[in-house]
């Protein structure tokens, strides 16, 4: 028998609550979003078949929810209003999604589901604050596969989810969003999202409050305005789909000049042993001076310097350094006097400066190391009076980076290394020190990198 007419049906959809906060957002804004609201406390005072959703906020779970109705459950504990699953085989008895205790995860991700429904934003707000704690997660188990959706989960481990759109029952003619019970701080822009989710899904149920968005019952002005603003979205889409691919192109850059830093100029902070002084002398050669592997020219067994540094006609002798957790040795100054002593015999010339480049205590962050030798000022003294230089790997990948940049010379940052004393200090006040000098009285060597 058909009805003519019903007495006493509100408008769609019709929606309960149980445990929502009267005084909250959340009330207020399913007030506005459910013309037919009803707030309850015992699921025996309605008639189930008589509403369309529900939305819970109980620590207990809520049984006897029957399955047409669409749910937004906030909890942290209890068993989820989702039929019960049967395990395959000789596995026991069947099972029940819940949350249970325990995780301690740090990585979260939000799923291609969250964005296609706008609410990654909100599930990302879910993710815990701290990792110190414990918190809980929905139960996932094999056999949830078909009817489990995660909005936000673990990364690694057992991925427990902790915000997730089941479907209650097997046919899918109805779902529960599995929330915690932080959501509730976003409770209302959670459940307006359900509702947008449940209209297109089931739009008898939950029809558009706004019926002149209805194409329908517009007007020949307001259709011709629409399709000109459908076209507007489709060339903005088509503009961000450009961008996002230009975008991948410079993370792929980025990644690659990541890649070449580590293996080149990054070693200086890095490393120690011969990446170190490899590393150093393509730093200097950058900034133009000649450098000279000691190793690589001269004969097995006699004590030398790593590397031999020029600047035309002015040499200096340069030992290199890398301690992976300690600091700079003083004793390395001695080491560095008796490669001087060697270059003497070698070339009846003194050098004229000795350099002592340091990579000290690498696996400490660059930004909290010490300066090198602080505190051995006697050291110090005598060593400026030997026309010793302690350079530090960062103040030279600093000058270095600089030079790249032009925000000094080559010649500059060559002048600066030799007319400093005592510790190299850059970036510094360098306004006096980039004074035009005299010319030198023989040609400047290229400055070029290779």
């Amino acid at each position: 028998m058909t009805m003519a007419n019903i007495i006493g049906a509100g408008p769609r959809p019709w929606v309960f609550t149980i445990g929502v906060d009267p005084d909250s957002e959340l009330a207020r804004e399913l007030e506005r979003l459910a013309p037919t609201l009803t707030a309850i406390d015992d699921l025996s005072l309605l008639r189930q078949v008589d509403y369309d959703a529900a939305v819970i906020v109980s620590d207990e779970g809520v049984k006897g929810l029957q399955d047409h109705l669409q749910v937004v459950w906030f909890a942290d504990h209890g068993t989820a209003p989702v039929t019960r699953l049967d395990r395959p085989g000789p596995m026991g008895p069947p099972m029940w999604t819940y949350w249970e205790d325990g995780d301690r995860a740090s990585r979260f991700g939000t799923t291609d589901l969250a964005a296609e429904l706008n609410v990654a934003s909100l599930a990302t707000r879910l993710a815990p604050p701290s990792t110190d704690n414990d918190y809980r997660v929905m139960s996932k188990t094999n056999w949830l596969t078909e009817q489990r959706h995660p909005l936000l989960e673990e990364v690694g481990g057992k991925q427990g989810t902790l915000a997730a759109i089941y479907d209650r029952n097997k046919e899918k003619t109805s779902e529960v969003w599995c929330l915690p019970e932080r959501a509730l701080a976003d409770g209302a822009d959670w459940v307006k999202a359900a509702l947008a989710h449940w209209r297109s899904s089931f739009p008898e149920a939950f029809p558009n409050p706004d019926w002149t968005a209805d194409e329908t019952w517009m007007t020949a002005d307001e259709q011709t305005a629409r399709l000109e603003l459908g076209r507007h979205d489709a060339d903005t889409a088509a503009l961000l789909e450009v961008r996002r691919l230009e975008r991948t192109e410079r993370e792929v850059a980025a990644e690659e000049a990541r890649v070449r830093a580590d293996a080149g100029i990054r070693r200086l902070i890095t490393t120690n042993g011969p990446p170190l002084v490899e590393a150093v002398a393509d730093a200097l050669h950058q900034l133009g001076f000649e450098v000279v592997d000691s190793d690589s020219v001269l004969p097995a067994g006699q004590k030398r310097e790593d590397l031999l540094v020029q600047d035309g006609s002015w040499v200096s002798v340069t030992e290199v350094k890398g301690y992976e957790k300690g600091n700079a040795k003083q004793n390395d100054l001695l080491q560095l006097g008796s490669a001087v002593e060697s270059y003497l015999l070698r070339t009846s010339r003194a050098p004229d400066a000795r350099w002592y480049v340091v990579n000290q205590n690498f696996r400490t962050p660059p930004g909290l190391r010490q300066r090198p030798l602080a505190g051995a000022g006697d050291t110090i003294t005598k060593f400026i009076a030997q026309n010793g230089l302690v350079i530090d790997t960062r103040d030279l990948f600093r000058l270095t980076r600089a030079a790249a940049t032009g925000e000094v010379t080559p010649d500059e940052a060559r002048r600066l290394l030799r007319g400093a004393e005592g510790v190299f200090d850059y970036p510094a006040d360098v306004s006096e020190e980039l004074a035009p000098e005299a010319a030198p009285d023989h040609p400047a060597p290229p400055t070029t990198a290779d």
